[in-house]
This record gives C-alpha cells, structure tokens and sequence, in this order.
C-alpha cells in the first residue's frame, strides 16, 4: 500500500472544500460524517457514497480518480493487529504511531490495548474505522494504557474507545502538536473526551493549535471521570462541535484556568468556538482548583453557542460549580440553555483576574473583557436555600441582552469585586419566578452603565421576604459614575413581602444617574434611596408609579442637583432632609 506522509497529512489541516480535480487529499477528506459542514468533503461523498456505508472499494475509487495513496490497514503487514476482541494488539498500535500516517481498521474490528505504560506518540497519526457506525468498531483500551502526545498530530474517527483510563494525553509535557482531530467516536467507560491535557505552567512549551472534536459521545465515566480537558498554556483554533456528555464530575475544561492568573497580554489560548454540545448530570467536585460544571473556558476570542447544559450539582459542597465558567477576552455567549445549575454560581459566571476581589494587577489588557451575553435561557430549579445567582460577571465592558432567568435563589444578574469598571449595557431581559432577593445588582466602583427594556415578570413570594428588582450600591470607598435606568416594566406583584423596583443603596458617592420612562406595578416602593452617601446630579422624569402612595422614599443620603419632572402617582415629593428634588 502507498502511504501518505507526515508532511501531507500535516497539510490536511489546511485543505477545506478540497475536490477531485485538485488531485489532493485533507483530513477532512476521510469518511467522517458528512453532515459535520464547513465545506468538508470525504472520500465516500466524492464518490456518491454516504459515508457511514463508505467501503474501501469507495475509497480506492476515489483514490484512483485523484491518485491519492491509499491508508493503511493496521490489521496488514508490518502492523499485523489481529482486532478480534482478545488478542493484545498494542504492540501494533505503538509501532502504527512510532510510523505515523493514516490508518483504517476494517469494520467489526474489536482491537485490544492491554498495554498499561504510557507510550510516547510523536508522529502524524491518524486511526478511523471503514465501515458502519461507530458502535462497529473498537479499541478496548486498559486502565493503564497511555498515550503520550509528544509532537506532530493525531485523529480518531467513526469508532468507540471503551475501558480504560486515559487514551490520549499530554501531562504537561513540552509537545507541540500540530493538530488534534476528534470526529464521531464514542467515549465509553474511559477517564476523558478525545484528549487529556495538564499543561498546568505559564512557562511550559506545550502548544497545541488546530484542536478539531466533534459529534463525540463521552458516556459511562470512568473512575476518573475527568471529561475534556485541553489545558496547555499555548492553544490555538479550538473547534468543539456537536457532542454529547452524559456524567462524571466536570464537562468541558478549555484553556488553562487558574482563578488568579491574569489572561496573557500576548495572543496565547486564542481562538474557541464551543457550539451545539448537550452535556448533562455532571456531578461536581472533579477539580480542587476550580470545579467545572459544563464548560470552563479561559482564552481570547471565544464563542460559546447553542449549547445545552443541565442537571449539574456539587458533591463536594464546593458552592462554586456553574454551567458556564469563563475568563475570556472578546467573547460571545449565545444561544445557551442552561438547565438545574448548582451551587454558589449557579448558571453562569464570567471573571476577570481572580477570585475573590480581583483588583490587584487587574487592566482592561489583563483582565476578562469585552463579552456579549445574549439570547440564553437560564433556569434554576434547584431548592431556595440555595443562595444561586443566573449570571455573575465581574468583567469589563460587558453588553447582556435578550436572555430569559427563571427561578434564581440569590441574585438574577450580579456584577461583583470590580476596581474602576467600564461600561455595562444590560438590555431586553426577563426576570421571571424570581426565588433571589434582587434581580440585578450592581455593586462596587463602576461607571457607565445602562440598565434598558427588562421586564421583571415574577417573583415567589412563599420563598423571599423581600424583593428588589434593580439594586445599585456603593460601598465605603466605591463611585458609580454614569447610570441611566430606562424604559424597565415592573409587572410583579407584590405578595405580602418587601418589595422594590429600584433600590440605589448610597454609602459613598454615586454621580450622573438618570431615572426615566419606566413603568411600576404594585410595587410597596418604585424608587427607594438610601445610604449615608452623596448622589449627585439625579434626574427622575417620565415614570409611571401604578400604586398610589409610596412612589419613592428616601433616608439618609445627600443630594446634590435633584430634578423630578413628568411622573404620574407621585405622593412624596419632595424629599425632606435632604435637598430638594423639584
């Protein structure tokens, strides 16, 4: 058989949309199935063929046509794997990948890696199974069997991986692996997805760039349980498509993620696109530096899509396992449904430099920021004594838009820890079955933000004693500088409890804050001001308070230029001790 080479196979990576008449051959030609999109081509659909029925008369067809060489059948000289359920055919496979090239297993096979050492992988290889579905052909690998991605690339498609511990991995090794691809294999009762890498150091060498995992099926946990995790310092242009995830302790964990790192200024962990995965029932508790929940995602230019995420929960008590974890730069998140979230964080949590008060080093360069929230469905079933926020974000320039929370125990939307933060847009959200005492809250040093067109629908009043729908607070040494709060409807109803539509809680200085067009219910307060601060510059125009009496109340706080003009049901005006706000 003619062989195709590292160098060709390296090439692979760069060939989207390839045809006959260009008389060459990528990865993406391989008979994968052929609905993955993004233009690439196979060698059974160049042929007519489906590529789940794809036959090596196909493929010599098609090899034929184009003059590409022909992979190899690892059960044929020099390889000699016998892949009959029983025989050990390690040494097959060690000697495939200390060859490199592109290697078929003939359908049916049942492979055998009873190997327990780690074996160094160094070369460009790649193993997929001919014929059928997945289920058809296996690599039963051992509890011990490893692996170890030292350099070049590596492929698996149309096959399952059953049994055993760690198939591919890296350990922090100084690899560069120039392609990872991951396509229709299933994950049965093995320790992670496709790869496992612990790339833990800043000053590792590890890169690995063209990282390709899609229509997977991860099921049956191993005792590890560990998921995906591809944690090298350097990753570049990351697609993670179309799988499935049902158990173990965390789901996806991309990039390297340590809650007080600084992302690089430099253009390191760039480049992710993590989109139509279903993950469910993942327990927590798999990571003592940051639990993982659905996804963990530390990088720059990231997409998160049209992912669904449900049923996580936290052995361990950790009280920080969220569906979605992130510290990126120039991110968006959209389309997400996210289901039964649990503990402290809830469903989704964007930080900035790390945990706890993330102000020491932390620069709009080093910091997470700029992020688009939008179009997600964020519900929390969980019992209310939980404290589980919808959304945490302790970023910058953060726009959250069009998204649905139902049932939050703590807080809807909280922004929390920030130093000198910019430029906040939340837009066009419902607030629904609200189980949280706020619906959003910002709190800390901030300026400019707008909080626009959110309807707050609903509250259970059997689980609060009280409920504000918008908080805006200052600490002792915090400024909020810049705050329009526009065009909001207030529809829930009160139910005995302490309700608010808008609370501006003043302990030290907030300046520039427009009150306008918004339209209250039966609410106990529309508008309370309160604190032991100085707010200047307030202007409270175009309000509609439907409850007569009690429309805004004020204690405590020291105004400085106050307007009030064109509100309807006004009782308390003006403001006594004060200042005036006519």
């Amino acid at each position: 058989m003619k062989k195709l080479t590292a160098s060709v196979f390296f090439a692979f990576s760069l060939l989207i949309g390839s045809s006959a008449s260009a008389q060459t051959v990528g990865i993406g030609d391989l008979p994968v199935d052929s609905s993955i999109g993004g233009g690439e081509l196979t060698y059974c659909t160049e042929v007519g063929v489906a590529s789940r029925s794809c036959t090596l008369a196909a493929i010599k067809s098609y090899v034929g046509a184009t003059g590409v060489g022909l992979p190899n059948d690892i059960t044929a000289a020099p390889y000699n794997a016998t892949c009959n359920g029983s025989a050990d055919d390690s040494t097959a496979f060690e000697l495939a990948v200390d060859t490199g090239g592109i290697f078929y297993i003939p359908p049916g096979s049942r492979c055998v890696l009873s190997s327990t050492s780690s074996h160094a992988w160094g070369t460009s290889t790649f193993f997929y199974g001919l014929a059928g579905a997945e289920e058809d052909t296996h690599i039963d690998i051992g509890a011990g069997l490893n692996f170890v991605l030292t350099g070049g690339a590596f492929g698996l498609a149309n096959l399952t991986i059953k049994d055993g511990g760690h198939f591919i991995s890296t350990f922090g090794l100084n690899a560069s692996v120039s392609q990872v691809r991951c396509v229709n294999v299933i994950w049965d009762n093995v320790e992670s997805l496709c790869i496992r890498s612990t790339g833990f150091s800043e000053n590792a060498n590890a890169v690995i760039n063209r990282v390709y995992i899609v229509d997977n099926k991860y099921i049956n946990p191993g005792s590890d349980d560990r998921g995906l995790a591809l944690r090298e310092p350097d990753m570049f242009d990351v697609q993670i498509l179309n799988n499935y995830m049902s158990g173990g302790n965390f789901g996806m964990r991309i990039g390297e993620i340590q809650n007080t790192d600084a992302l690089p200024e430099n253009d390191q962990r760039r480049r992710y696109v993590i989109s139509g995965n279903i993950i469910e029932n993942i327990e927590g508790g798999g990571e003592t530096s940051q639990t993982v929940g659905c996804f963990a995602v530390f990088g720059i230019n990231v997409v998160i899509a049209n992912n669904v995420c449900e049923n996580i929960t936290d052995s361990t008590s950790a009280d920080d396992t969220e569906c979605i974890y992130s510290k990126a730069r120039n991110m968006i998140v959209t389309g997400n449904t996210l289901m039964n979230c649990g503990n402290e964080f809830g469903g989704m949590r964007l930080i900035s430099a790390g945990s706890g008060h993330p102000t020491t080093g932390c620069t709009v360069g080093s910091c997470g920021n700029r992020s688009i929230v939008s179009n997600n469905i964020i519900v929390l079933t969980d019992t209310p004594s939980g404290n589980y926020r919808c959304l945490l974000t302790e970023m910058f320039n953060v726009i959250i838009s069009n998204n649905i929370f139902s049932g939050c125990t703590y807080r809807g939307i909280e922004t929390q820890f920030l130093a000198d933060a910019t430029d906040m847009i939340i837009t066009g959200n419902i607030f629904e079955n609200m189980r949280s005492i706020i619906g959003v809250s910002i709190v800390g040093d901030y300026d400019n933000v707008i909080i626009s067109d959110n309807i707050f629908a609903s509250y259970v009043g059997a689980d609060v004693t009280e409920y504000t729908a918008i908080e805006i607070e200052t600490e002792a040494t915090d400024t909020i500088t810049n705050v329009q709060i526009i065009g909001n409807l207030f529809s829930f109803t009160d139910q005995g409890d302490t309700t608010t539509g808008i609370h501006i809680d003043d302990d030290n200085v907030i300046t520039d804050i427009m009150i306008l067009n918004n339209m209250f219910g039966d609410q106990d307060v529309g508008i309370r001001i309160d604190g032991s601060g100085t707010l200047n510059n307030l202007t409270i125009g175009g309000n509609n308070f439907a409850k007569a009496g009690d429309e805004y109340l004020a204690s405590g706080v020291t105004f400085t230029n106050c307007i009030q003009y064109n509100n309807r049901n006004i009782s308390n005006v003006p403001w006594t001790g004060q200042g005036a706000c006519l």
